[in-house]
């Protein structure tokens, strides 16, 4: 059935429309739930002697053109809405520091963002392509 809308879907929207119009009219309050903020998480690889951390991100993997330093050893993580990344692709990796200095790099993460936030990434790529 070509141009048709699949039944499934129509009677979807249309249970949705009446729990809804249901729920007004029992004096219900509908509220739309906000999930939680994404973030970059790390661990800290040497408690004690760590001060605080940096983020790095950029456009290419190794190519970081931000950084923020996030203060204590026990800030482990960052929200993906605070870092204000333009959208698109991103690659980020992290380091701790102390007043001696600081550490190498952690391995870095690629994550793409809409509107500031975490979005689907494309699939892996098929692997094992033959001719049989």
């Amino acid at each position: 059935m070509i141009g048709q809308k699949p039944l499934v879907t129509d009677m979807r929207i249309h249970t949705l429309v009446l729990l809804l119009a249901a729920a007004i009219l029992a004096g219900c309050e509908v509220t739309a739930q906000t999930p939680p903020p994404h973030k970059l998480y790390w661990e800290n690889a040497d408690p004690g002697n760590v001060l605080g951390y940096r983020v790095y991100c950029g456009n290419a993997t190794g190519a970081y053109t931000q950084n923020w330093n996030i203060d204590g050893e026990q800030n482990t993580e960052i929200v993906l809405t605070t870092m204000g990344l333009a959208d698109g692709q991103h690659f980020c990796m992290v380091t701790a520091w102390n007043f001696v200095g600081e550490s190498d790099p952690s391995n870095e993460v690629s994550f793409y963002t809409m509107g500031g936030d975490l979005q689907q990434q494309a699939p892996a790529a098929p692997s094992n392509l033959q001719v049989m």
